[in-house]
């Protein structure tokens, strides 16, 4: 980039990207170049999930439960039946690596940048198990105590806005995964 072409309209600030930054917008050039983006958007009413919610907070008092609990434990059912969507293609080979395991990529924005830890063998846990992983998880990307293996095994990647806003959004796919999947803020009725 040459700078002078923004100093001519004023002053600028160069900001040096950290690791966790720099190493984001390489894979994600290289995801939006080497894998076909294709977006699909659709709403869901979830008023039940939202009163199933509400019930497990008030059984289990301070226990925080997301809304992403309940679409990742249902996420991971179906890529439990729909596994071409848990896969890495080989293209030099010309074969589909389908996983037999799911390691379910949470996409976490943090101060130093986007970070995407995985629930581990996700397939094999309980609601409250991959609620309580979320949580722990996000808070360890936050506070910058994730290990490497947190952050490497992904099959599939949840993506959400949640607090932010907005209903649509396009994620990019985590390279080497197929697919990923982009969860805006839940909206009641009233707020549509």
């Amino acid at each position: 980039i040459n700078e002078n072409n923004f100093l001519k309209f004023g002053s600028i600030q160069k900001i040096p990207f950290n690791k966790i930054r720099a190493i984001t917008a390489k894979r994600m050039v290289e995801s939006w170049t080497s894998i076909p983006h294709v977006t699909h958007f659709d709403e869901v009413k979830i008023n039940h999930l939202l009163d199933l919610k509400k019930q497990i907070e008030l059984i289990d008092k301070g226990k925080k439960v997301s809304i992403l609990t309940f679409i990742a434990y249902a996420l991971i059912k179906a890529l439990s039946e729909m596994n071409d969507f848990n896969s890495t293609p080989d293209i030099q080979n010309k074969v589909l690596i389908i996983k037999k395991y799911i390691n379910l990529g949470i996409a976490v924005d943090t101060q130093k940048g986007l970070l995407v830890p995985n629930i581990k063998n996700a397939q094999n846990k309980t609601l409250k198990q991959i609620n309580d992983s979320i949580i722990d998880l996000s808070s360890k990307a936050r506070s910058g105590t994730l290990k490497p293996d947190d952050m490497s095994g992904g099959t599939f990647t949840i993506s959400s806005l949640g607090s932010l806003g907005g209903k649509f959004f396009t994620p990019i796919i985590n390279h080497p995964e197929v697919a990923i999947i982009g969860i805006s803020k839940a909206y009641t009725n009233i707020d549509i």
